[in-house]
């Protein structure tokens, strides 16, 4: 399968990125810095602005399924995340490209979401220290959520860098305050490409007890 990336050089995107490589996987890379990246065989590395619509149509004509791992950094705009997603949807449409797998945080809340004292904890935290990567994040959410897309949003908790372990639950119960391996999140996202168990839903990711 040809998939397009963005966020591919960033913490989680890394990990996609060897995965998706090493299970055959033809992948189209968009980063804002190129160098970033070395060149590899099934990789097509696309230096682009999210703020390109052009760029970004481009690199998603012709793939099979987007494969988002974007998250703010420092000095980003504080729509940047919705942004991003207004541009990256209304390429698939144009290009009739229908999957679309999201990482986002676990602090975007759902309409039918259980209710969970931790996570009340959680936003509460995150309104006070982060308020602006919080609604951005959720404005992406509810972006995505209103698309007729096949789409799949990861809500992940705090995440690690340990080595992926494959031993994670997906579930919509909101997850425990525990760290998650980015390499386990790619792992499911890569995963769900073939899959449709999670279309249109937006499970919590978390590792197994």
């Amino acid at each position: 399968m040809t998939l397009t990336v963005f966020g591919a050089s960033g913490k989680t995107g890394k990990f996609l990125l060897e995965q998706a490589l090493g299970k055959g996987h033809k992948v189209r890379a968009v980063v804002r810095d190129k160098t970033k990246l070395g060149a590899r065989d099934g990789l097509e590395i696309i230096e682009a602005s999210l703020n390109d619509a052009q760029a970004v149509s481009a690199a998603i004509a012709g793939s099979d399924a987007v494969v988002s791992c974007l998250g703010p950094s420092k000095g980003s705009d504080e729509h940047m995340m919705a942004q991003a997603a207004n541009t990256i949807i209304a390429a698939m449409k144009t290009h009739k490209v229908k999957r679309l797998l999201w990482q986002s945080g676990a602090g975007c809340k759902g309409p039918n979401d259980l209710p969970s004292f931790s996570r009340v904890i959680v936003r509460g935290i995150m309104k006070l220290v982060a308020a602006k990567v919080l609604a951005d994040s959720q404005d992406c959410f509810d972006l995505i959520r209103a698309t007729q897309l096949d789409w799949t949003v990861a809500r992940v908790p705090l995440l690690s860098v340990e080595p992926f372990t494959g031993k994670y639950a997906a579930s919509m119960k909101p997850p425990r305050p525990a760290p998650l391996s980015r390499a386990d999140v790619a792992d499911f996202l890569l995963t769900q490409v073939n899959s449709s168990e999670w279309i249109g839903k937006s499970p919590f990711l978390e590792a197994a007890k």
